[in-house]
């Protein structure tokens, strides 16, 4: 049995947007959608309403594969656990991209939007559709994987 959850995230990204609007453009709005599936794999569909003040080749979105969660025990000593998931089928409604995954603590799949050999201006609506494989239970990590976190623009210029 599927179970169907929607995250509409408005007011709540403000650390997001200040470090979008730094870059030509300001992230208006976003929506996540989510289809849980019983064996612990999500369907998201991400979708970012973004206003460019100034040409840019387009943006980079930025999801964690790895989670560290920390409790004290009642005994006062720390536990601290590693979670890893699997980011796959990725695809941008209209769009060209590339995916890749840098080395960081959290192991970013990194989904770069847009063409160095074009520029986008005003507002730009990115549809991005992934789906996270082998989550943990803990559900406050599941919903920080489908959160927006590092929403950058400059795509470089081809090397030539």
């Amino acid at each position: 049995m599927k179970r169907f959850l929607t995250f509409i995230l408005l007011g709540v990204l403000t650390i997001s947007w200040a470090r979008a609007d730094m870059g030509g453009f300001t992230l208006k709005s976003v929506s996540i959608n989510a289809v849980v599936h019983e064996n612990s794999t999500w369907d998201v569909i991400e979708t970012l309403n973004v206003e460019f003040s100034e040409p840019r080749h387009g943006v980079y979105k930025y999801i964690p594969s790895r989670f560290f969660y920390g409790f004290t025990k009642p005994d006062g000593s720390v536990k601290e656990n590693v979670y890893k998931n699997r980011i796959k089928d990725i695809w941008v409604d209209g769009y060209d991209y590339t995916t890749d995954t840098d080395d960081t603590a959290t192991e970013n799949t990194i989904i770069r939007i847009g063409s160095a050999n074009s520029y986008v201006e005003g507002l730009q609506v990115y549809t991005i559709h992934y789906t996270v494989q082998y989550m943990t239970t803990v559900l406050m990590v599941k919903i920080s994987c489908v959160t927006p976190s590092g929403v950058t623009a400059g795509i470089p210029l081809p090397s030539r």
